[in-house]
């Protein structure tokens, strides 16, 4: 079993785990820099997993973006390592809770969390904020997984003008069970900067063009 392989655990995505807007308490070391994106890790007070932040800048229409996020079944194709992904409750065009399996390999059991996205527009500023936070107590725990039982995150798009966005996306996660932090701490890089690769090609999409959504008026 490779170490990168256990940087699941630390960047489930489809859990996409989130921190508030302000990151200010954290101490960013700038880990990777490639074609246009830029990863940046730094420990949490408290954890011994640190957080990952990653930023770019995409071609895309704020309405695109909430689409390709609320299309949760193909949360597979967009987060790394995740295995299944099925919505489970949404209230508007605003609110989600959906349920994620992320696969781990063996002998490492699955990990399973659900997660709750909250869209929010500010027209002041042209920024939308998707934030998110897991609910582990939302359904019974499954046989043979382990429930994430800590996460959180923020995606911030803001535009740039020209049809572009500038993306970041700060990520925290506590895997649960038992996973060595100096392995999974390896992995905050790699996962975020795939991700972000996954979107910009995702975004693409014929299926994310052409939306319209009321909070975003």
């Amino acid at each position: 079993m490779t170490i990168y392989r256990y940087s699941f655990l630390l960047f489930i995505v489809g859990t996409m785990a989130f921190l508030p807007n302000s990151s200010a308490q954290y101490q960013w070391e700038l880990a990777k820099e490639k074609d246009g994106i830029s990863v940046y890790t730094s420990p949490v007070s408290g954890s011994s997993f640190d957080a990952s932040k990653v930023s770019s800048e995409i071609e895309a229409s704020l309405s695109a973006v909430t689409a390709i996020f609320q299309d949760v079944e193909n949360f597979t194709a967009l987060f790394a390592s995740t295995q299944s992904a099925r919505l489970l409750e949404r209230s508007g065009e605003t609110y989600q809770v959906h349920y994620i399996v992320s696969e781990a390999p063996w002998p490492v059991s699955d990990r399973d969390g659900i997660y709750t996205y909250r869209f929010n527009y500010q027209a002041a500023t042209k920024q939308l904020t998707i934030e998110q936070r897991n609910k582990p107590s939302y359904l019974p725990e499954e046989n043979g997984m382990v429930r994430i039982p800590k996460c959180q995150g923020t995606w911030t798009f803001k535009e740039l003008g020209n049809g572009r966005l500038a993306v970041t996306y700060i990520f925290h996660a506590e895997p649960g069970g038992s996973v060595p932090a100096w392995a999974a701490n390896l992995g905050t890089v790699d996962m975020p900067f795939e991700t972000m690769e996954n979107l910009k090609q995702r975004i693409k999409q014929t299926k994310y063009q052409g939306k319209s959504y009321q909070f975003l008026e």
